[in-house]
């Protein structure tokens, strides 16, 4: 565990403390794999203080100054980017807003897994889904209106787009000593393409984070995790098929050059002998093993170049090859080493196969498999919530004439508990005449209840008890 003062500056008035407290309560239901968890929060002589997970391998900001000046290697950016998506999905859905995402609060724990941490200046909505608060956050990440006090669950979304931005280039989006030139830049300049620092980045890639950062909310993303799933690469319409099987395949492509003519060595010709043993000079040259070699040698050469090149581009967009095509040359000529020729001719044949396999089509097993298991394991009113995120983290080739791979591949999704009409009214008559600490014990052992907040009005809140009569009762699921 991990203790965080939160400020220097102590609290001094009871008002100021329950004010803290209260505030803070909410940081204790944030529970989610890539979430910091809170144990506790309380102010110890007027200083507030949270307990919280520890995370013993740094920062993401740790991590980028480390490989500085270079690149995190893209899988691993993009793994990132993933899971603090899915965190601030999981806060979004329970209208809690970061509103200080940054490198530096990206904490790696034992597993290496990300995990989004210092929610303390974090701000939790009403009803709306925008909100006025004071200028607060780190001005390399803040959205265009923060600078203006206005806060929405977009303006997480745009400083993950500048995380995003810093991940895949080296470079922040925006950067300047002052703290007002940062802003200017922020609501009024539009960032240079990433591909102009990073020429190898896919241009989806660089379309999905530069939506993400639009000045006008309404051109970002609809929601954080639709800005994730931008960042994998698009896949083709699925084809119509019952169980989907992974599709692998060896590419062969074969090419031959013929040399009609071939340029023999300068060497002098060596006499050869007639029919009676009499050294003679010919006039023609004679072909020598060199000859042959030197002209096998540039012409291998070049085509396997260019054969392997032609292999590549034969595998769709929905594929990846294995790994480098594999080639093989096969010379011949129509004459022998001795022959006495003014020309000759050299075919060289190359043959180059690969394995390929769909990404598509593996992503897509993962995906039903996770389908599969919730569908096993959990209750039938858990529901997914959007799409599953998968990434292909490693290959082998099993056996190369086959063309079988095993692969591992992870596969995330958000099963949420969704309360029909019955149960409502079951949860009702449940607590109904309870009283408060009774209510919540009975709520937290229903299934799907992870959390309970119970609020009582008028007179029921002086006697700290739950109304008797159904229809003063409210149940609201979130």
């Amino acid at each position: 565990m991990a203790v965080k003062l939160l400020s220097h500056a102590p609290l001094a008035s009871q008002q100021e403390r329950d004010t803290f407290l209260k505030e803070a309560s909410f940081l204790e239901v944030l529970k989610h794999p890539y979430i910091l968890s809170i144990f506790d929060v309380g102010v110890y002589e007027n200083c507030p203080y949270l307990i919280a997970e520890y995370a013993p391998n740094g920062s993401l900001k740790d991590r980028l100054q480390a490989v500085s000046p270079g690149l995190l290697p893209l899988e691993e950016a993009l793994r990132v980017l993933s899971t603090i998506g899915q965190a601030l999905s999981y806060a979004h859905q329970r209208n809690i807003v970061h509103r200080d995402l940054k490198p530096a609060n990206i904490l790696f724990n034992g597993q290496g897994d990300a995990l989004l941490a210092d929610f303390n200046i974090a701000l939790k909505l009403d009803a709306t889904k925008t909100q006025h608060a004071d200028v607060s956050g780190t001005p390399c990440y803040m959205a265009p209106e923060q600078f203006n006090g206005v806060i929405s669950k977009k303006s997480d979304q745009y400083a993950l787009g500048c995380v995003a931005y810093e991940l895949v280039t080296g470079q922040r989006p925006f950067d300047a000593s002052e703290w007002h030139v940062v802003a200017f830049k922020h609501m009024a300049e539009i960032p240079p393409s990433p591909t102009q620092f990073n020429p190898h980045l896919p241009l989806y890639i660089e379309q999905a984070i530069l939506k993400a950062m639009a000045k006008e909310r309404a051109d970002r993303y609809e929601e954080v995790i639709d800005f994730i799933a931008a960042l994998r690469a698009p896949s083709p319409p699925p084809q119509e098929q019952a169980v989907p099987q992974v599709d692998t395949a060896a590419l062969t492509y074969v090419s031959q050059t013929n040399v009609p003519t071939a340029i023999l060595s300068s060497q002098p010709t060596p006499p050869v002998p007639d029919g009676l043993g009499n050294p003679i000079t010919p006039s023609r040259p004679v072909l020598q093993q060199s000859d042959i070699d030197g002209i096998v040698t540039s012409l291998t050469t070049s085509l396997k170049q260019s054969v392997s090149q032609s292999l590549s581009g034969q595998v769709k967009t929905s594929e990846k090859l294995f790994a480098s095509p594999q080639c093989n040359s096969q010379p011949s000529h129509d004459a022998n080493v001795g022959d006495i020729v003014s020309t000759f001719t050299i075919t060289v044949t190359v043959v180059c196969t690969g394995e390929v396999y769909s990404t598509q089509e593996v992503q897509s097993m993962a995906e039903n498999l996770l389908k599969s298991q919730a569908k096993s394991s959990l209750d039938p009113n858990y529901l997914l919530v959007r799409n599953i995120l998968t990434m292909i983290t490693q290959v082998n080739l099993v056996d190369a004439k086959s063309a079988t791979f095993s692969f591992t591949v992870t596969a995330e999704g958000n099963w949420d508990f969704h309360f029909n009409n019955a149960q409502r009214r079951q949860l009702t008559q449940l607590i109904a005449g309870k009283s408060i600490q009774g209510a919540r014990t009975i709520l937290l052992h229903y299934v799907g209840v992870n959390a309970a907040n119970i609020a009582l009005t008028g007179t029921f809140w002086i006697w700290n008890t739950i109304p008797a009569n159904l229809d003063h009762i409210t149940i609201i699921a979130n």
